[in-house]
């Protein structure tokens, strides 16, 4: 192997009986998969590969926690102050949804999301999403993902791009979320409740035990925020 990719290292190896993978769509950097290129891989080993040399990712943000915690007024604050370049899992899962003329409403998108955990390993955020968009903007040094929702997904991550990543998880109290959600307007408080009984908005609600650091947006303003943040990398 250190003939085909001299520069790469092994940073992750998994063991079952049978793994599915989306297409890498790599170009020059990044993951590789060794057996090299299926789909459908049936070894009892498989090694994933990156190359060191090519990624210019200082900082890797991962926002989790609840529906109208203030992850958007979050981002978008890291974005003004410091740079943050946006990933969007929505915009991909949404793209998914048309493309299968499907209404693009929260339980769909749920939905799409955890059928491709399942069919990915959980990889599909990675390898679909994060992946492609920093191969497509080498020099970008500050990234942000605007919603984790699994343990595992965190998890890839971490191993993925090392100590570049950092985990935030955003939480407001129970009743500023469902008021935030109503203020909205774009549904009732029936259906925000319908969607907060959903197993991925409970998985992604759990996820404050797995985070670098908890913070609320009652307490603390957007700006606020992104400040402390920042500091999570001197820590």
């Amino acid at each position: 192997m250190a003939s085909l990719w001299p520069a790469s290292k092994v940073i992750y190896e998994t063991r079952r009986d049978s793994i599915s993978l989306l297409a890498l769509g790599l170009r020059g950097c990044g993951l590789k998969v060794w057996p090299y290129s299926p789909i459908k891989l049936r070894f009892s080993a498989i090694l994933i590969l990156y190359d060191s040399d090519c990624l210019n990712v200082k900082r890797l943000l991962l926002l989790s926690g609840p529906m109208a915690s203030g992850k958007t007024s979050v981002s978008a604050a890291l974005q003004e102050l410091h740079g943050f370049v946006p990933i969007s899992s929505g915009y991909f899962l949404r793209t998914q949804l048309t493309a299968r003329n499907k209404p693009l409403d929260r339980h769909h998108l749920q939905e799409l999301g955890d059928s491709l955990d399942k069919s990915t390993d959980f990889s599909w955020l990675i390898e679909a999403v994060a992946n492609p968009a920093i191969q497509d903007q080498p020099a970008v040094e500050n990234w942000l993902l605007d919603a984790v929702r699994k343990p595992r997904q965190v998890e890839l991550f971490r191993v993925r791009f090392g100590n570049a990543v950092r985990h935030v998880h955003i939480v407001a109290p129970e009743p500023v979320l469902q008021e935030r959600y109503v203020v909205r307007g774009t549904t009732n408080l029936n259906e925000y409740l319908a969607s907060v009984a959903h197993p991925n908005e409970q998985s992604a609600r759990s996820l404050s035990d797995l985070a670098d650091k908890v913070l609320d947006t009652h307490m603390y303003s957007p700006f606020q925020i992104a400040g402390q943040i920042m500091e999570i990398w001197e820590m």
